[in-house]
């Protein structure tokens, strides 16, 4: 038989239980959260790197084009240079 003592012991250790469950669950619950945002965070990050890739081409494509047409200008006073001369 279980006498009163034992039955408010067993009643505590319940409680510490319930108690340790809860916070576990609380925990769970705000890591679910957390990585959720984080994943959230992660998609946004992948987005603006795909936009500052493209964005980085065009410049450097831009780039190329305005080396080669100061280049090819150059080259057109060098032999307009030559043939004056």
């Amino acid at each position: 038989r279980i006498n009163s003592r034992q039955l408010d012991i067993l009643h505590g250790q319940m409680d510490d239980v319930l108690n340790v469950m809860k916070e576990n669950t609380k925990r769970v619950l705000d890591r679910g959260h957390r990585l959720h945002e984080l994943s959230e965070r992660a998609e946004a990050l992948e987005q603006q790197a795909t936009i500052f890739v493209k964005s980085a081409t065009q410049v450097k494509k831009k780039a190329k084009f305005r080396a080669a047409k100061w280049t090819l200008i150059l080259a057109g006073f060098v032999v307009i240079f030559i043939a004056v001369i």
